[in-house]
């Protein structure tokens, strides 16, 4: 099961990654919006999985090599600090980005729109990407940080890291 969990967490991951390369590319991320939803969903199920599987590498953490602490401490720090900007832009986003043609919300005269429950701001196809991108960016960042967590974890194990001294492995 801790291969299954690790394999799961690897696909998470992959999937997380995509989409975040994606936001960044000059093609239309639009149709990132659903599957984002549902990879930041499935992550906590996902998640929980792993953990459950891993927990004895996860709580045996201060063990593990110090060269890897440290790696895992500064791109930690780096992507908390790149979720924490896009969180940050978040904010600046009067609402969600929807299609005023969207089943289930108000309807409207413009084809794209912000909507803070349900009071709409009207955009251009351009706002409406650029929220798009911010919403992917911030929802796909928990992902890569739990399942990168997770499969270092499986690694250390796998390695057997948490058994052997730290300098018979760099």
């Amino acid at each position: 099961m801790r291969t299954a969990a690790a394999v799961l967490a690897l696909a998470w991951l992959a999937a997380a990654a995509a989409i975040q390369v994606v936001s960044y590319l000059p093609f239309d991320p639009e149709w990132t919006l659903l599957p984002t939803a549902a990879l930041f969903a499935t992550t906590f199920l996902v998640g929980a999985i792993g953990a459950y599987f891993m927990a004895p590498e996860l709580t045996l953490i201060l063990r593990w090599p110090a060269q890897m602490r440290h790696w895992f401490m500064w791109l930690g720090a780096a992507w908390a600090i790149y979720t924490l900007f896009w969180f940050v832009a978040l904010f600046t986003v009067p609402g969600v980005p929807t299609h005023c043609a969207t089943p289930g919300f108000p309807a409207c005269g413009h084809a794209y729109v912000f909507n803070n429950h349900g009071f709409l701001t009207v955009t251009d196809r351009s706002g409406f990407l650029g929220a798009v991108r911010v919403l992917v960016r911030v929802f796909a960042s928990l992902p890569i940080a739990v399942f990168s967590l997770i499969l270092m974890a499986y690694q250390a194990r796998r390695g057997g890291w948490l058994f052997a001294s730290p300098a018979a492995h760099f």
